[in-house]
């Protein structure tokens, strides 16, 4: 890299603790919505408390070690640091089944407070929101496995690094020419439940181009426990947009350029300098935490006593999705497997565009249908004359 760019660079000085609690980093009220939306900005990040409630959070936790001891066929037990060691989520913590799909991840994902906050950052009302994760992180220090056994599992941290862009810096900044493939966005008819069509919820957004000066492309979670700076987590490095990150991309060697050219999901080099900036962003319970994707970030080991419990939420402009009729059958699919309350679901879910497609069709084929009956009477009329 390039260094002439990285010393004019020193995150904004707008972030830092919560003047009230140690453990976690600035936040915000819901209602501070001009405050909010500065500091994302600025820094690339928010983090707005009590979004979700602590009861909501509690139910959402219990629901997580429901399924992993679905997954794990009741081999790992919550209150068992004995079963532990066979643990099915990845190093980076996500629970890697396809998506979140029991009562509560429905619930949290139609929740009006997250809802309204996304509203008032994208300045738009149409939106759609994700259909993602969860992510849960073993705690590393003091554990007790019983008899006195009681000991630190530094194998269980997982990657202290990974930073990455769930988007391409160089189409996104215009350095590259974005080429916009709608067809590998689109769902299948057939199939609806399998895994390569759910894996495209999990990516929604990554590679919508940037269609206006000012387009904002964000990504969220909710932390369902507190999460201290100990804890892991999230973590990224503040202020690295905008400008910032145009700069960097001018910096870097054609080759690197051509190596994620078409990708979406871009890593940092580990020898980056501006890994060095990075800050491990602590959480209330409860709290939602919205970054730009142009943010480098990701998840950090946990180094602690605590278990590290979140939900991936983010919401994506309706304009941005290629195929709701699509994206519409899937979720509704994967939502009647979980959730009784189909019959009340939010729009933002956008069960609403199901049937466009076949609307649509029928819409075509009664004008069809009306052409030929018309073109049938003005034959039938010029014979009878």
């Amino acid at each position: 890299m390039n260094n002439k760019t990285l010393p004019s660079f020193v995150p904004p000085p707008e972030y830092g603790v919560d003047k009230d609690d140690s453990r976690f980093f600035k936040s915000f009220r819901m209602d501070e919505e001009e405050e909010y939306r500065k500091f994302l900005d600025v820094c690339g990040f928010v983090v707005i408390r009590d979004v979700v409630s602590r009861e909501d959070c509690d139910k959402t936790v219990d629901k997580i070690w429901e399924l992993l001891s679905e997954i794990t066929g009741n081999r790992v037990q919550r209150d068992d640091p004995n079963t532990w060691e066979d643990w099915p989520t990845q190093k980076t913590g996500i629970l890697g089944v396809p998506i979140a799909s029991d009562a509560m991840a429905w619930k949290n994902r139609q929740s009006k407070n997250i809802k309204n906050i996304f509203n008032n950052i994208y300045n738009e009302d149409d939106l759609l929101v994700s259909v993602d994760r969860y992510n849960i992180m073993r705690p590393t220090k003091n554990i007790n496995f019983g008899a006195n056994d009681v000991k630190d599992r530094d194998d269980w941290k997982g990657l202290a690094s990974w930073f990455h862009w769930d988007l391409n810096p160089w189409h996104w900044s215009g350095a590259m020419e974005h080429v916009y493939d709608k067809g590998n966005s689109d769902f299948e008819e057939h199939g609806l439940l399998f895994s390569h069509n759910l894996a495209k919820l999990l990516t929604e957004g990554n590679d919508t181009p940037k269609r206006y000066k000012d387009s904002k492309k964000l990504q969220g979670l909710v932390a369902l426990a507190d999460t201290s700076f100990a804890t892991g987590g999230f973590q990224c490095v503040p202020g690295f947009v905008g400008n910032v990150l145009t700069k960097w991309v001018s910096s870097q060697s054609e080759d690197l350029k051509q190596k994620f050219k078409g990708k979406h999901f871009v890593g940092v080099p580990r020898t980056d300098p501006l890994i060095e900036y990075a800050q491990v962003i602590g959480l209330p319970k409860g709290s939602l935490l919205i970054w730009s994707s142009e943010l480098p970030h990701c998840n950090r080991m946990n180094e602690s006593e605590q278990f590290r419990y979140c939900q991936y939420i983010k919401m994506i402009p309706t304009r941005d999705v290629s195929d709701l009729p699509g994206r519409a059958k899937v979720v509704a699919n994967a939502l009647t497997h979980a959730f009784v309350g189909t019959k009340d679901v939010s729009p933002v879910l956008g069960l609403q565009y199901r049937y466009e497609r076949e609307t649509r069709k029928r819409i075509i084929a009664h004008s069809l249908l009306f052409a030929a009956l018309c073109v049938l009477l003005a034959i039938l009329f010029m014979v009878l004359r």
